[in-house]
C-alpha cells in the first residue's frame, strides 16, 4: 500500500481502510501525529500494527508505503525504511470482495486532509521500487528531493 498525504489538522482520521466486517481489514490511518498500518485476521485471531518512529508534520505532503508479506510489515517514509515489524499473520483474509474506503472508514472516521495517488499491490514492493515512486511523485507535489 502507498499514498501522498497531506494532513491538515491532528485529529484521527482514515487515510484508507478495506474491510468486510466479518473476516478481516487492514487500514492507514492517522493517530497520535503518526501514520499506522493495521491488519485484523477475525478468522485466526491474528492482528498488527506498525507506524513510523517519527511524528508527523501537519500541513506538508508526505509520501507512506507498507509492505507486507509472510507476516513481515516494513514501513516507509518519503522512501526511506522507517520501521519493520514480524507478526504471526502470514496473510490478510477475505478482504477482497469487501469494501475499499479513501478517506474515511466504515464509521465514517474521516481524515482531515488531502489524499492522493493511493496505491494497493497485490505483492510487496521492494525498496528501491519504494525509492522510485516518491521520487516520482516527489516534483508532482512540490517536493525537491535532498541527495
Amino acid at each position: 500500500i502507498e499514498a501522498w498525504i497531506n494532513k491538515t489538522n491532528t485529529s484521527v482520521g482514515y487515510i484508507l481502510a478495506k474491510t468486510d466486517g466479518t473476516n478481516g481489514q487492514y487500514r492507514l490511518y492517522w493517530m497520535f501525529n503518526r501514520v499506522y498500518f493495521s491488519i485484523y485476521s477475525y478468522g485466526v485471531s491474528c492482528s498488527m500494527s506498525i507506524s513510523g518512529l517519527n511524528t508527523i508534520p501537519i500541513n506538508t505532503w508526505k509520501h507512506f508505503a507498507v509492505t507486507f508479506y509472510n507476516g513481515a510489515a516494513i514501513y516507509y517514509v518519503d522512501g526511506k525504511q522507517t520501521n519493520s515489524y514480524t507478526s504471526a499473520c502470514i496473510y490478510i483474509s477475505a478482504v477482497s470482495n469487501s469494501s475499499l474506503y479513501i478517506g474515511s472508514n466504515a464509521s465514517a472516521s474521516y481524515f482531515n486532509g488531502l489524499v492522493d495517488d493511493v496505491r494497493i499491490y497485490a505483492r510487496a514492493l521492494s525498496g528501491s521500487e519504494i525509492q522510485q515512486h516518491y521520487a516520482k511523485g516527489a516534483a508532482k507535489h512540490g517536493l525537491v528531493i535532498e541527495k
